[in-house]
């Protein structure tokens, strides 16, 4: 498998020992680097070098954006410089790009920000001793005001910039291996429903072939009525419910019975109730409780209706339940 390719976009000459420098760091941790003077770039007879360097871009998976204090050249005689035309091409492919400015330069480009509302000077006659062109601040400001992969991050030495890019490609590689690891248990999950939704496609059928439209009715009705119910979801994991155990059980305290669980109240904090099972431990306000006590009785009810309907006494259903199961 090929290494992933870094380009490394600056200008040339003011930070020539700087691009060596990161030429074999980006080397040692494993990464293919891309940069112009070295050969890296194919420089296509057919094409100006200024627009080969652009199409190497999308040609690798890092962009690494290092601004100092020249402008450096022009693309092609325009207004921007090749440095900003690489740049542009990197955030159009979506690459993420890290952007390193030297602290001297960035330290003047908050001077000349904060100076912007100041009518007593021209920022344009101003020297600043860092820069040969006040257009680097126009350029740090395009990176800044991205909405998105818009970190700047400055150094004063080589030693700031491997540390900072060492700890960035790191937490890249930790939030893939995150990312890829939900996924996966997302993936598995839906696996798993589709394989309950299979089981239960294939139970339906069998409970309709076997005792009959009327009854497999009604269990789907139940099951239906059953499903979302707040009384009923706290005790999942705790057993199978079946709509059996809600007909037996006369009111919510015998339905958490037959699951082991039992209800501790408890007067502090305006009155508070805890479901308690062997395996779990539900606490909430005293009125939630109440709740879903009553969302019990009014389920009960509906499942005793259920059955009217259908003409169905209780023993009836539970005799045919337990012939499928």
């Amino acid at each position: 498998m090929p290494p992933p390719r870094v380009f490394v976009s600056s200008t040339c000459y003011d930070l020539k020992y700087i691009r060596e420098n990161l030429r074999y760091f980006i080397e040692r941790m494993g990464y293919e680097p891309v940069l112009s003077e070295e050969g890296d770039v194919f420089y296509d007879p057919a094409m100006h070098t200024h627009d080969s360097c652009l199409a190497e871009v999308p040609n690798c998976q890092m962009f690494v954006l290092i601004i100092g204090g020249r402008s450096g050249g022009k693309y092609h005689d325009q207004e921007h410089s090749i440095t900003n035309a690489e740049y542009r091409e990197a955030v159009e492919r979506k690459l993420p790009v890290f952007t390193l400015v030297e602290a001297g330069v960035l330290s003047e480009h908050f001077v000349y920000l904060r100076n912007g509302d100041n009518i007593a000077i021209d920022r344009s006659l101003v020297t600043y001793p860092s820069v040969d062109n006040t257009k680097i601040f126009g350029f740090i400001d395009e990176v800044r005001r991205q909405q998105k992969n818009n970190a700047i991050a400055p150094f004063r030495n080589f030693g700031d910039m491997e540390a900072y890019l060492r700890k960035q490609w790191a937490g890249m590689m930790f939030n893939f291996l995150v990312r890829e690891g939900e996924a996966s248990r997302v993936a598995n999950m839906l696996q798993e429903i589709q394989g309950v939704n299979q089981k239960l496609e294939l139970m339906s059928r069998g409970i309709i072939h076997s005792i009959g439209d009327e009854f497999a009715k009604s269990t789907v009705k139940m099951y239906d009525a059953m499903l979302g119910e707040e009384s009923i979801a706290v005790v999942n994991g705790l057993g199978a419910i079946t709509p059996i155990d809600v007909l037996e059980a006369e009111d919510y305290l015998a339905f958490l019975g037959r699951f082991g669980a039992e209800v501790r109240h408890d007067d502090k904090y305006g009155g508070t109730s805890t479901i308690e099972a062997p395996s779990s431990s539900h606490g909430m306000p005293r009125s939630s409780y109440q709740s879903m006590a009553s969302e019990y009785k009014s389920l009960r009810g509906q499942m005793f209706a259920i059955l009217a309907d259908a003409g169905l006494t209780v023993a009836a259903f539970k005799k045919a339940y337990a012939s499928v199961r």
